[in-house]
């Protein structure tokens, strides 16, 4: 197993205690709505029907979203247990969504598939650096002309707490090692002091770290803003808007 293919897990058991969603709340309210909202008016890239592909889409809320406003939408995630809840959903409601389990950074679409590649919280899930760089090389060659990446994800800000918990740690690089119990259940599982230690997510150091790493898959910044985070010990969150370079 890879360490990204644990969300099944996740998923699994929140659906089955009545869950709609990673979080809590209400279906039609993803995480992400509102700040989606504000960039569909922003953007010149999210005209009538333009093509968007949303990654990371769990239970599908924000696709759905997005298919009911009119625009073509195709989602992945890695998540079997998510994707089919997330048909489900698009078929209750009569939308056309292409939903898909596939691994993220293996994932490349066709030069010029998508008008608007959405980050819905996955970029912080990859934390390994080259599958990182693979991600978004491919977002970027996925990308139409004058097409964008929208992305929310976790950059350092109090988070430093993490390295505190004993379960938990976290490295200089800003990756996140949780303990694991089963080395042999995760191949990306790595022996520290004796304990194994399995990657789970990446915070990045810097808003400065994450847009050079945009810069470098060929994606220019158009807007971006870090908002704190809500309670202490939490990473904050960084907000962009690029497009294909």
């Amino acid at each position: 197993m890879r360490y990204f293919e644990a969300h099944e897990a996740i998923y699994a058991r929140r659906l089955a205690s009545g869950a709609t969603g990673w979080d809590d709340g209400t279906y039609d309210a993803p995480a992400l709505r509102n700040q989606v909202d504000r960039w569909l008016d922003a953007s010149p890239a999210a005209k009538p029907r333009a093509r968007m592909l949303e990654l990371g889409c769990g239970t599908g809320a924000l696709a759905c979203m997005l298919a009911q406003r009119g625009f073509e939408v195709a989602a992945i995630d890695i998540s079997h247990s998510a994707i089919a809840f997330a048909r489900g959903m698009a078929a209750q409601r009569a939308l056309r969504v292409q939903f898909e389990v596939a691994e993220a950074c293996a994932f490349a679409p066709a030069l010029g598939s998508f008008d608007v590649v959405i980050d819905s919280h996955l970029l912080h899930c990859i934390a390994i650096a080259s599958e990182r760089k693979q991600l978004l090389e491919n977002v970027a060659r996925s990308l139409a002309r004058g097409g964008e990446f929208w992305t929310e994800t976790m950059v350092m800000a109090g988070a430093e707490d993490a390295k505190a918990e004993s379960s938990r740690r976290m490295d200089a690089d800003g990756k996140v090692w949780a303990k694991h119990s089963d080395p042999g259940a995760c191949v990306d599982a790595t022996l520290v002091d004796g304990s194994w230690w399995m990657p789970m997510r990446y915070i990045a150091p810097s808003a400065a770290a994450l847009l050079a790493e945009f810069a470098t898959a060929g994606l220019e910044v158009m807007e971006w803003s870090v908002q704190a985070p809500t309670a202490a010990g939490e990473a904050a969150d960084f907000r962009g808007r690029f497009r294909r370079a």
